[in-house]
């Protein structure tokens, strides 16, 4: 092979860095789903969360549930067939630390939130199922749109 003794220029050093940063900002946007396929997962985990929080053995609410977590199934498992026919690999679980502990607190602030709402429920707080449905919506809304590969996109990544 042969050696390069050719010394990097701190304007080439900053080419190849604002290079490198906009393929990663295109490469993590390809996963972001259109707005309309978050609006939809969101309204679905909130139908989900609304019906669980009044499900208190009610058949018609146990049905709703079903039917929204169906949905809801189907509308982000229809997302990851439309990126894997592109091409692209789908991670479940984020690599690094970081991504992973984001994962797992959304998860579990959801599980909580959909627990409170029923338990809430049952203790006469009529309105908190409504309450915990929209806050669902959000928090799947804002970990899709702002980390839709598991990772956080700031500000200069979105430009």
């Amino acid at each position: 092979m042969n050696q390069n003794n050719h010394q990097i220029t701190a304007d080439e050093a900053k080419a190849a860095l604002e290079s490198l940063n906009a393929a990663k900002k295109v490469a993590v946007n390809s996963q972001r789903p259109p707005k309309w396929l978050i609006f939809l997962s969101s309204l679905f985990l909130g139908i989900e969360t609304l019906s669980a929080g009044f499900s208190s053995g009610s058949s018609l609410w146990t049905f709703v549930m079903i039917v929204s977590t169906i949905a809801l199934l189907i509308s982000i498992g229809s997302w990851f067939i439309v990126l894997r026919t592109k091409g692209i690999t789908v991670k479940f679980i984020g690599v690094s630390k970081a991504e992973k502990t984001l994962g797992i607190i959304s998860g579990i602030l959801v599980g909580l939130i959909i627990i409170a709402s029923q338990t809430l429920y049952h203790m006469g707080y009529n309105w908190f199922p409504y309450v915990a449905a929209i806050a669902n919506s959000l928090i799947l809304a804002f970990t899709i749109y702002f980390c839709p590969a598991m990772e956080w996109i700031t500000k200069e990544a979105k430009k």
